[in-house]
């Protein structure tokens, strides 16, 4: 058996029987342009002579590839159609006292000459493939059957030389073989550190910045292995549709008819941190006219396992809870976004609050993140040059066993086995800001809220190129720390928060001053053309419902509870309205958003002993900024000319349902 450990490092997770069989009937469905699968008989006499004799030659030759196939659970189901509707067919024929194969030998033939898999995971390929034919009672010691063969589809050459060599990925290439139907769930988040550079190389548009093993397997599957007309569906995470790495791919995928955008979410696979995304596509350019894309978003929690259980459930919810997108929707979008938790009333909101083509945050602010390091700024000190280096990380970079020193002049090793025994220093200090040599006042991720600072400044160890190490009153080289840009920790400044809680932007504002933050901190300063503009203005409109629906409905998925990020690019993406500070609309915001932090600070600080008292005091400045979020949201609303009081009220309901909160 494969460890879990071993199972993330190459991404797998395997797929439910139901969304499998609901993907790959799906495919079938639109490659045949069936009504049904399986075929009625009322749809099958309504085909004439030639459309049935076609119809036959397309299920008989029709080439099925799943390139991760893992238990190979997407060829079981096509396995089963096909056979469905080659017997389906069979009844329609005129038997001219000619014997037919069996109906084992029909499935034999099927699994031989139509199914096709892959898989990383050599230990249990045989393993795979008996229990394959064992399904489908097949004698399982007949490895020419065997329809999964070992291989890694992203590195072609490291496909081993099998019984079968003649169907690897490399001899389909060479040949040019393509598939009619490509189906599967491919590795996300397996580890590519072994071959990054290469695939870098080879896919330099889909090999951008943090990208996922995911996005190589699906252009690459579309691009050298799809057939034109193809089909493919691909079980992937929602996070294409939305993150700027992926802007490339998506865009990509636009030359072609993305017929189906199904939004599974959570709770699909265990252990999972990401929701996933059922793509089906046609490699088929998409209609001049429009092409229609069916989307589905909104699938309950408590009707997941109904889901996991039984396909006809999640065809029956897509049916009744779906909606048409035109394509070139998704083209118009900045980035290529697939937004496709708008809706039509979204939309609509959207085009009314772009008509007045406001310029944008980054057209009015620079920005840059903290220093690059961890909540403690935790650095090995090099044994060898005494330079400071960051320690073994999570995750993707958690996986090295070892690293060089990051000095040029340097060929220590650090060895991950070895890392207890390695002298450290923090940079980051749980301890309140105090003025020594080399430190300043800072902040980490979690100590910003929303419109105010859970606790005061930490003291903070800065210095561009050399800090002193207290324990051993000795000077180190701290060259290799990234410190971000200097410029950002003076002065006014706005303070956002990349992870946020439950889709709820933590902002603050900061008057002045040094302040440095680490990485998990966005720092956003004016630009000198709107010196004159008051932060205070900004931070009431970045606060406000209208700028929390915008976002999330433009940029996020609502129904991401866990770790939901926002990003640099997407926050500059905001549409900001300015004013002349002489209008009454400039005051009354500023002093809305004085009084409101105002009231957060005394909500923060007030005593805790007479629970009572705290308790009434807490209720009634609740009570107070709730009134003044609705006088805000009412002179935000009217800066950006949305004065129907319906939509404002359909802004406010669903920014509430996207985890808007006060404070």
């Amino acid at each position: 058996m494969v460890s879990v450990q071993n199972q993330r490092e190459l991404g797998i997770y395997y797929t439910p029987l139901s969304i499998a069989y609901y993907a790959t009937r799906k495919s079938l469905k639109y490659y045949l342009n069936a009504d049904n699968i399986p075929f009625s008989s009322k749809e099958l006499t309504l085909r004439e002579g030639d459309a049935l004799q076609n119809l036959r030659e397309r299920i008989k030759t029709i080439l099925i590839l799943d390139p991760a196939c893992g238990n190979g659970v997407f060829l079981k189901v096509a396995t089963s159609l096909l056979y469905d509707l080659t017997i389906k067919l069979r009844e329609t024929e005129i038997i001219n006292n000619t014997s037919q194969p069996s109906e084992t030998d029909v499935i034999k033939q099927i699994i031989k000459k139509n199914i096709f898999g892959i898989d990383i995971n050599q230990p249990l390929i045989e393993k795979h493939n008996q229990e394959f034919l064992h399904d489908f009672q097949i004698d399982f010691q007949d490895q020419s059957l065997y329809p999964i063969h070992y291989g890694n589809f992203l590195i072609e050459n490291s496909i081993s030389d099998s019984f079968y060599a003649q169907k690897t990925p490399q001899k389909f290439i060479e040949k040019n073989i393509r598939f009619d139907l490509i189906l599967g769930n491919p590795p996300w988040g397996a580890d590519l550190s072994a071959f990054k550079p290469r695939l870098q190389q080879k896919y330099p548009s889909i090999a951008q910045g943090q990208f996922d093993s995911f996005a190589i397997f699906l252009y690459k599957s579309i691009e050298y292995f799809l057939r034109d007309d193809g089909i493919i569906a691909f079980l992937i995470p929602n996070e294409i549709c939305f993150l700027d790495q992926y802007k490339s791919l998506r865009k990509y995928l636009l030359k072609f008819s993305i017929l189906e955008l199904i939004n599974l979410g959570f709770e699909i696979f265990p252990n999972v941190q990401k929701p996933a995304l059922l793509l089906i596509l046609q490699k088929s350019p998409p209609n001049p006219q429009d092409n229609e894309t069916l989307v589905s978003v909104d699938f309950p929690d408590e009707q997941k396992s109904l889901i996991l259980d039984d396909a006809s459930v999640l065809e029956e919810l897509i049916k009744e809870d779906h909606y048409i997108r035109f394509q070139s929707q998704f083209s118009e979008n900045r980035n290529y976004i697939f937004d496709i938790f708008s809706d039509p009333l979204d939309r609509k909101l959207m085009q009314i609050i772009h008509s007045n083509h406001f310029h944008t945050v980054g057209d009015y602010f620079y920005s840059g993140r903290g220093i690059d390091t961890n909540k403690t700024g935790k650095y090995f000190i090099c044994p060898k040059c005494d330079a400071l280096n960051p320690p073994f990380g999570r995750g993707h970079s958690g996986r090295h066993k070892s690293k060089p020193c990051q000095s040029d002049n340097c060929d220590f090793l650090f060895k991950k086995l070895d890392e207890s025994v390695y002298e450290t220093i923090e940079l980051i200090s749980e301890e309140y800001f105090s003025r020594h040599p080399n430190t300043t006042p800072g902040y980490i991720g979690e100590d910003l809220g929303k419109l105010h600072f859970r606790r005061p400044p930490r003291t903070v160890v800065y210095g561009t190129e050399n800090v002193r190490n207290f324990m051993h009153n000795e000077k180190l080289d701290c060259s290799n720390v990234m410190w971000g840009r200097d410029e950002l920790y003076y002065g006014e400044k706005l303070l956002i928060r990349k992870v946020s809680t439950n889709h709820n932007l933590q902002i603050m504002f900061h008057p002045g001053g040094k302040l440095v933050t680490n990485q998990q901190i966005y720092i956003f300063k004016k630009k000198d053309h709107i010196k004159h503009v008051s932060l205070y203005y900004i931070l009431g409109i970045l606060i406000s419902h209208l700028i929390h629906y915008y976002y999330i409905n433009k940029f996020g998925d609502p129904y991401k509870k866990v770790l939901p990020h926002f990003t640099q690019s997407n926050l500059k993406a905001l549409p900001i309205p300015l004013i002349y500070p002489e209008e009454k609309r400039y005051a009354q915001l500023i002093f809305i958003v004085k009084e409101l932090l105002k009231n957060v600070s005394i909500i923060h600080t007030c005593c805790m002993p007479k629970q009572e008292k705290v308790s009434f005091t807490r209720s009634k400045l609740l009570k107070q900024m709730a009134t003044l979020y609705s006088r805000l949201d009412s002179l935000v609303f009217s800066l950006y000319n949305i004065s129907d009081e319906h939509m404002q009220e359909i802004i406010i309901q669903r920014a509430d349902a996207y985890g808007f909160r006060l404070f």
